[in-house]
This record gives C-alpha cells, structure tokens and sequence, in this order.
C-alpha cells in the first residue's frame, strides 16, 4: 500500500474547486469523472447544498502519484485509502 505524506488534523482544510482541479490535471470535465467511475481519483466532498469540492492536499497527492507514474491499480488502492479516510472523519456527510 502506497502512503504518502497524509495529515488527517490540519488547521485549516484547504478545498479545490472543479475548475481548479481541471487546471491542475489539464483535462475536461467528462474525464475528470470518468476517472472517479474507475476509482482512480477521488470524489469530491460535499461542501454545501449545490457545491462540491476536493481536499486539496488529495489533489496534490494525486498529481505526486502520477508523476512517479504509478500504474492505475497502485492509484485505486491509494484513492481506496482516502477514502475509507473520508469514511472515518465523514467528510463525505460534513456540510
């Protein structure tokens, strides 16, 4: 299993928005999406009624991941991490 650097108590949670993470990755939308139905980055977290975003220090794993080029089941495994993280501090039910 592939840890990287993950602070789970930080002072301030930093989000990215889906624009940001677009700019970030250098893909479109449908892409971005088609990559959490594979489960090779994570989902975004609910922010508020109609607003979602990701953590930004996952997104920057996630760029670190792929610029070691780790193959796509050594990605699921670790966004599988994040989110049983998600799962313990429910971040996925915080609004």
């Amino acid at each position: 299993m592939i840890y990287l650097n993950r602070r789970y108590y930080m002072s301030k949670i930093l989000y990215n928005t889906i624009g940001e993470v677009l700019r970030h990755k250098a893909i479109g939308r449908s892409t971005l999406y088609a990559e959490i139905q594979r489960r090779v980055f994570p989902k975004p977290v609910k922010l508020g009624a109609r607003k979602v975003g990701w953590l930004q220090y996952e997104v920057d794993q996630m760029m670190l991941l792929y610029l070691r080029g780790l193959s796509e089941h050594e990605c699921r495994e670790f966004v599988r991490a994040l989110e049983d993280d998600h799962m313990n501090m429910e971040v996925y039910n915080a609004v």
